[in-house]
């Protein structure tokens, strides 16, 4: 692999962080393939090891974002934080038990052949045929 010309101090200003592309060891800390390095963490390394790093491709500049696109991101993850929150509260009704009204329930296991009895929490250990489930019910609701 050949070294590619010496970066711009321009570029490695404007730079708002940089992707590990090889492994390598940074102070204390040995980065790997994949890793990503904080402006702040690129700009805490003397300026001919940056160079070296960046023109070895052990890592590769990225810019900072602009103000547009930190707001477009931001929006982006308002938007799944509510889709999220929606989808948990859908799942949340969906799994939760019966109320406790004095009444009894069937509720299906995983396989959906199986049956649990719920009186407000669960009050069978392992699950039941439909007739024994039925059948054990009756005794509860007397």
């Amino acid at each position: 692999m050949f070294p590619r010309p010496v970066t711009p101090g321009s570029e490695i200003e404007q730079a708002g962080g940089a992707y590990v592309r090889r492994r390598f060891t940074f102070g204390e800390r040995e980065v790997k393939n994949g890793d990503m390095l904080a402006a702040e963490e690129l700009a805490s390394i003397p300026l001919p090891n940056l160079h070296s790093l960046i023109n070895l491709n052990l890592i590769e500049l990225f810019p900072e974002p602009s103000s547009e696109q930190v707001r477009e991101l931001k929006s982006a993850i308002k938007e799944r934080n509510e889709e999220i929150k929606l989808l948990n509260e859908l799942l949340a009704e969906k799994s939760a038990p019966p109320a406790a009204t004095g009444e009894c329930f069937l509720m299906s296991d995983e396989t959906g052949k199986k049956f649990h009895i719920v009186k407000g929490r669960q009050i069978t250990d392992q699950p039941l045929s439909r007739a024994q489930a039925e059948a054990k019910m009756k005794e509860h609701t007397k």
